[in-house]
């Protein structure tokens, strides 16, 4: 192996594990952000039932009218008062609705997995007078999530693929192309990246 190969090879082997650093790096990025949207929703629907509780002097936790306006069918809202006891729930969703209530002083926010799913999960705690008296849950399913991942995993598998086959042949091709065979070698390498957009997009 003349050292230029080897050059040629160090050289390709840094570029893809910078591509795999990169992708790494989208998959999370995209994650992060879209989940802290998605939880900021949440946050901003249990403010509104917590002020609309304030008006009434943290009375009428029981109203249907309460979380009305806050239904969803991929989401679950519910006011669950001490002792683990939910007297107000708005949703369809009977797997989010099935989430143990739980009474936490704090403000909780996690990421759960229910049946390989992304669900976000939210509990703000409610106080009367410096007293405890509950909590408002929500909780939503990441659908728009999982969907954005899919075509994210397709599009940089794609252009991975294609940037990986073109930094290990492109020095072939650009030796091919002085004997008059580049445009059918590039011609080749674009159809087999297209071949395996295909199956990605599939």
């Amino acid at each position: 192996m003349t050292l230029r190969s080897r050059f040629t090879l160090f050289t390709v082997f840094w570029f893809i594990f910078i591509l795999i650093l990169y992708n790494i790096f989208v998959y999370f990025f995209v994650i992060r952000v879209t989940t802290r949207g998605e939880l900021q929703l949440l946050a901003n629907k249990a403010d509104l039932v917590v002020e609309s509780l304030r008006k009434h002097s943290m009375r009428g936790m029981e109203d249907a009218k309460l979380l009305s306006d806050m239904y969803n069918y991929s989401e679950m809202m519910r006011v669950v008062a001490v002792g683990g006891k939910v007297v107000n729930a708005v949703g369809i969703d009977k797997e989010l609705l099935s989430i143990p209530p739980s009474v936490n002083p704090i403000l909780t926010s996690e990421t759960r997995h229910i049946n390989g799913q992304r669900v976000i999960y939210l509990s703000v705690p409610l106080f009367d007078q410096g007293q405890l008296i509950g909590v408002v849950e929500s909780a939503r399913r990441l659908t728009v999530l999982d969907s954005y991942l899919q075509i994210l995993v397709g599009a940089l598998s794609v252009t991975s693929i294609g940037a990986i086959v073109f930094a290990i042949f492109g020095p072939i091709g650009l030796h091919q192309g002085s004997q008059g065979r580049s445009v059918k070698w590039f011609k080749r390498c674009a159809k087999s990246i297209a071949a395996v957009s295909c199956i990605a997009f599939a």
